[in-house]
This record gives C-alpha cells, sequence and structure tokens, in this order.
C-alpha cells in the first residue's frame, strides 16, 4: 500500500467513526455555534455587568472572559478552530491526484499552511506585533497598524479563498458558506478598524464574527472532505 493510499485510509478511517459523518458533522457544528453563544454572554458578563468590580483589577478587566483580552478562552476557541480547518485542508489534498490534478493538491496545502499561520498568530499576537512595528518603522506611509497586517492576511486569504470559489463553483451550499464565511471575517476586519459601536458591543460582534466565519469555511470543507472520502468519488471535477 503506497503513503497516499495509507493516507486516505486514515481520512476513512476517521470519517468512518460515526454511522453518519454528515450528522456527526452538523452536531460538531451545533456544538460550536452554542461554545460562541457561551462565549459572547461571558464576555457581556464580564464587560458589562460586571465592568465595576472588573475595572478594579489589576489590569482593568477580567481576562478570561473578555473576547478582546490575549490568552481569553475566546483566543483559544478560535485557535483551535483555524487549526482545524488546517488539518481539514490538508486530508483533503491527500485525495488530489499527482499528475494535471497536482496543482489543485498544492493549493490545498497552501490553504493548511495559511490556517495553520492564523492558529499560531491567533494566540501568539503576532499581527498586532506586526502592524505596531510597521507603523514605527514606516512612520510616513499612511496606513494604520491595522492595515499594515489586513493587507498582506488578506492577499494570503484571498488567493485560497478565490480557490475555494472556483472548486465549489457547481456545490451551491458549500459555496454559501464559503462566501458566507469571508463576508464574516471581512466585517470583522471593517469593525476593528472603524469601531462603529460602543467598545464592549463592537469587540462583540468583531469577535463573533470571526468565529462564526470560521465556523462556516469549517463547514464548508468538513462537508466537502466527507464527499471526497466517499470510494468512487476520490477525483470529483
Amino acid at each position: 500500500m503506497s503513503t497516499r493510499q495509507a493516507r486516505r485510509g486514515l481520512v476513512r478511517a476517521l470519517i468512518g467513526l460515526g454511522p453518519d459523518p454528515g450528522r456527526s458533522l452538523r452536531t460538531l457544528l451545533g456544538v460550536l455555534l452554542g461554545c460562541q453563544a457561551v462565549l459572547l454572554l461571558l464576555h457581556f458578563v464580564a464587560a458589562v455587568v460586571l465592568a465595576g468590580p472588573a475595572a478594579r483589577t489589576v489590569d482593568g478587566h477580567i481576562g478570561g472572559f473578555d473576547l478582546e483580552a490575549e490568552s481569553s478562552l475566546s483566543v483559544w476557541f478560535s485557535s483551535l478552530q483555524l487549526l482545524f480547518i488546517a488539518v481539514l485542508c490538508l486530508f483533503v489534498s491527500w485525495f488530489d491526484r499527482e499528475g494535471e490534478k497536482g496543482r489543485r493538491a498544492l493549493l490545498w496545502r497552501y490553504g493548511a499552511l495559511v490556517f495553520t499561520v492564523l492558529s499560531i498568530d491567533e494566540t501568539a499576537v503576532l499581527h498586532e506585533m506586526f502592524g505596531g512595528s510597521m507603523v514605527r518603522f514606516f512612520p510616513g506611509i499612511p496606513l494604520s497598524a491595522s492595515l499594515w497586517w489586513a493587507i498582506p492576511y488578506g492577499v494570503l486569504i484571498g488567493i485560497f479563498l478565490i480557490f475555494l470559489v472556483l472548486t465549489f463553483r457547481r456545490r451551491i451550499g458549500l459555496l454559501v458558506l464559503t462566501l458566507a464565511g469571508a463576508g464574516l471575517w471581512l466585517l470583522s476586519v471593517f469593525l476593528e478598524i472603524f469601531r462603529l459601536f460602543p467598545e464592549w458591543a463592537n469587540v462583540a460582534l468583531e469577535e463573533g464574527a470571526e468565529m462564526l466565519g470560521a465556523t462556516a469555511f469549517l463547514a464548508a470543507l468538513g462537508f466537502y472532505l466527507i464527499g471526497r472520502a466517499e470510494p468512487g468519488n476520490e477525483y470529483p471535477g
């Protein structure tokens, strides 16, 4: 058995752990959405209900529950979602043939790399440090710290997004999920840059859109992988 066949067998075994893979994925998505609702509720409690006690803490907020705080529950939740998406991209790449379809496998691996970087960034705060450094190094360029990281990230994610749109163009459900995820991420960046609402509400909308967008991407890739892993359906379209 070749390495590629062994990898496909591993993915099929993982998918086959439940009697109905599609239902299992929908259950997982429901759990993820429930977790997001809990995180948003905890943020409201920490930022509004307990605003007085939080102001008397050392750093002025209840860090574990505040969506804008580093090393919070929401940060680790988002990081795990992004890492899961990276793994799904890698799994899908194992179902693309060599030769003329090899470029597709490379693009799936590129997606896995991009989402791995995003996952690490979520906990290591790389984009904030990069944006702040660029503002200090190039004070004459009229870009905010947010735009310094949003533009290169937009290019990296945009390349993979175009690939997803082309791949899912005949699968309307997956295409809608992908475009919804992209739209939610754009909304998140927009809210971070322009701050249209009171601080606690803006943060809740921004982080909520980011988490929900990742869940939409995860759903699209999960359902696609289940279809690809079906015997006889390894090389669609």
